[in-house]
């Protein structure tokens, strides 16, 4: 399982940050702390919530899974 990556909440910004297992650098994301909530306590699903995000990085938010690790995984190629 992946995971999700460590959570931080300081002056109204919740932030995202994980490790890349592919890359090795850190991947960080920052939302609103209200968005984070409306979407966390089950309020509203995560694209109403960040619409403008790509879903690469909405995904992260989700399962830790960085945009790299995701291309890694699913390169497009079919076997």
């Amino acid at each position: 399982m992946l995971g999700p990556g460590k959570w931080t909440h300081e002056d109204g910004k919740s932030t995202c940050s994980k490790i890349c297992p592919v890359t090795n650098e850190l991947f960080i994301l920052t939302i609103d702390t209200p968005k984070y909530h409306r979407w966390m306590h089950g309020k509203e699903h995560i694209q109403t919530v960040l619409p403008d995000m790509s879903p690469e990085n909405r995904e992260f938010l989700i399962s830790g899974t960085t945009p790299e690790m995701w291309k890694n995984m699913f390169d497009g190629s079919e076997e």
